[in-house]
């Protein structure tokens, strides 16, 4: 992946895909009219994991460990960073453990495949959590958006539980129906989708 995060050597510019941001009056508005954000501190790639569960294959490399190498090769002590980036680099992770397939009905075609947090961005209390590739699913769009809005979550096993408010209209217009389960769950899924079931979903 193209990575839209750069460091400039220069103390007081940086460049962003292309376009240069000079620090100067009014510096934290003019950033954040560009979406873009500061870090106070680096991001720290967190322990290797060890192998997912039985039948699920293990991350070839956590997406917070990919950031990290990026950061490391700047020469500036300062890192401009995107909020997408880092989207970018979850939905990526996410689909490389998935083998670039939905997880619960195993459609493989990433144009229409979206990344789905268990436990939402702003919820996370580190960047390690948010770009975790456990905490959350490559999901097909109408999947994405109904785990999204708490209408659907997963159980431990895996099996997917449906919000009351969705009608049997619904359902059938949705193509929901019962067996639909994701493809696999491993132990570190666990926390995440208990978070979810607890916060997120409409119940």
């Amino acid at each position: 992946m193209q990575c839209s995060t750069l460091c400039s050597t220069e103390e007081n510019r940086f460049h962003v895909d292309g376009k240069t941001l000079r620090r100067d009056r009014g510096q934290e508005a003019g950033f954040h009219a560009h979406g873009v954000a500061i870090p106070s501190a680096p991001l720290h790639a967190g322990p290797a994991r060890k192998p997912a569960g039985v039948g699920s294959p293990a991350p070839r490399r956590l997406p917070t460990a990919v950031i990290v190498d990026k950061i490391a090769a700047c020469t500036n002590t300062q890192v401009v960073r995107f909020w997408p980036v880092g989207q970018d680099v979850f939905r990526e992770a996410l689909l490389d453990y998935w083998g670039g397939a939905c997880a619960v009905t195993g459609l493989a075609l990433p144009d229409v495949l979206r990344a789905s947090h268990a436990k939402p961005w702003a919820d996370c209390t580190s960047d390690e959590e948010r770009l975790d590739v456990f905490n959350g699913f490559p999901l097909a769009a109408h999947l994405d958006a109904l785990f999204d809005r708490g209408l659907i979550t997963f159980d431990a096993g895996g099996d997917m539980v449906i919000a009351p408010r969705l009608t049997a209209e619904h359902l059938a217009s949705l193509h929901l129906g019962d067996g639909l389960r994701l493809r696999w769950v491993a132990p570190e899924h666990l926390p995440f989708l208990q978070w979810h079931r607890e916060h997120e979903f409409r119940g």
